[in-house]
């Protein structure tokens, strides 16, 4: 991501974050992809910023979608976790907050 702007930047982070969050929550999958499909709309005001970002948010999507195991087993679940973790861990430069 780009620090130029830090006001674009932190919006930037948390429109990021919220996706993940909305991804991990434990709603329906129905609703997961509705809240995060918006999210990534908004997301891609910023594309040049967080384009990888988004390529993986999308290829999470995609995946939940179109796939035929249940998107909700436990073996789904943690590698939609590892993923978004990975992600998380990308964008914030490395920094956890626990």
């Amino acid at each position: 991501m780009d620090i130029a702007d830090p006001i674009a930047n932190d919006s930037v982070r948390v429109l990021l974050n919220r996706t993940i969050e909305v991804l991990l929550s434990d709603t329906s999958i129905e609703q997961r992809l509705l809240q995060a499909k918006a999210s990534i709309r908004k997301l891609e005001r910023y594309e040049n910023e967080v384009t990888d970002e988004l390529n993986e948010l999308n290829f999470i999507v995609d995946r939940l979608e179109s796939s035929s195991e249940d998107p909700l087993s436990s073996d789904r679940e943690l590698e939609l976790a590892e993923r978004l973790l990975t992600l998380y861990v990308n964008s914030s430069e490395g920094a956890l907050i626990f």
